[in-house]
């Protein structure tokens, strides 16, 4: 009996120490939990076969450079035809409440344009538009500002649904981000 406790208290132990998601509470958990099944539910919709994110893919919370917050990596990948690497994130503040998400993507330097300038990624671009779906943002103001950035190559801000959505690209290297971020 003793030694049955005691592999309980071990093995309850040792699951609590492999959850990357210890130290946020619970209803950041549930928020999380949530957002990740309604980009999933985007996921499986989506043409181009985006993966699917999963507690097992996330790694462990990073501090962010300025030092005020954190990011945790929802979802990464590599190489394809068009995509030399990609990421799905969320942002913490310092007291790890979520404040956003974003994606990011880079073009694969093999996969150049009439310019000779590197094609966007289409994870990155596609992984964007989840995340606004996901997010229940309007697709055609979404969509309006992504031509946008894809005509004049700029960032572009705009607000809705207590959201600022940021959007960035480099031409020069087929780099495309997206920001999302809680105004509230």
């Amino acid at each position: 009996m003793k030694y049955f406790i005691l592999l309980v208290i071990i093995s309850l132990t040792l699951i609590g120490c492999s959850n990357t998601l210890t130290g946020i509470d619970e209803d950041t958990y549930e928020e999380l939990k949530d957002f990740m099944e309604t980009y999933n539910e985007v996921a499986d919709r989506n043409e181009f076969k985006l993966d699917k994110l999963t507690e097992e893919k996330i790694e462990d919370f990073k501090k962010m450079d300025d030092g005020d917050g954190y990011k945790l990596t929802l979802d990464e990948g590599g190489k394809d035809a068009t995509t030399l690497r990609y990421n799905v994130r969320c942002i913490f503040d310092k007291d790890k409440n979520i404040i956003g998400y974003e994606s990011f993507g880079m073009g694969n330097p093999k996969n150049i344009d009439m310019d000779g300038a590197v094609k966007f990624s289409d994870k990155g671009i596609q992984n964007g538009y989840a995340i606004a779906e996901a997010l229940n943002l309007n697709m055609n103001t979404f969509d309006m500002f992504y031509g946008k950035l894809m005509d004049d190559r700029e960032e572009f801000i705009y607000k809705e649904n207590d959201y600022e959505v940021i959007m960035k690209a480099n031409g020069n290297i087929g780099s495309i981000s997206f920001e999302f971020l809680k105004t509230n």
